[in-house]
């Protein structure tokens, strides 16, 4: 597969930087333009799957999913009851591995 593009400017990063309001360093702006770069390919690898068939969606519900102010929503479970069947917790949190890199 033809890949979309070698390199991703820099004057790219600094472009989506501004519309994002962050001031990077020059070290982020290298950094951030290789994994653009990953990103993208990454999306056009999924271009070969042929999608025509299904349908679009939004995410958007049909019903209301709000509960009145004073009620008790019956459907979620206290904190108890969520870490009630695991070992892998530490003072009312989920323990997880990290999986950020910084």
């Amino acid at each position: 597969m033809k890949k979309m593009c070698k390199k991703f400017k820099k004057e790219d990063v600094l472009y989506l930087g501004k519309l994002s309001k962050l001031e990077l360093s020059k070290s982020e702006i290298e950094r951030y333009a290789k994994e653009i770069v990953k990103t993208l390919e990454f999306v056009q690898n999924l271009m070969v799957f042929d999608v025509s068939a299904v349908e679009e969606y939004f995410g958007i519900s049909d019903r209301n999913v709000t509960f009145e102010d004073g009620v008790r929503n019956l459907r979620a479970l206290s904190q108890e009851e969520a870490l009630a069947n695991t070992k892998h917790k530490k003072n009312g949190f989920f323990i997880t591995r990290k999986i950020l890199k910084e």
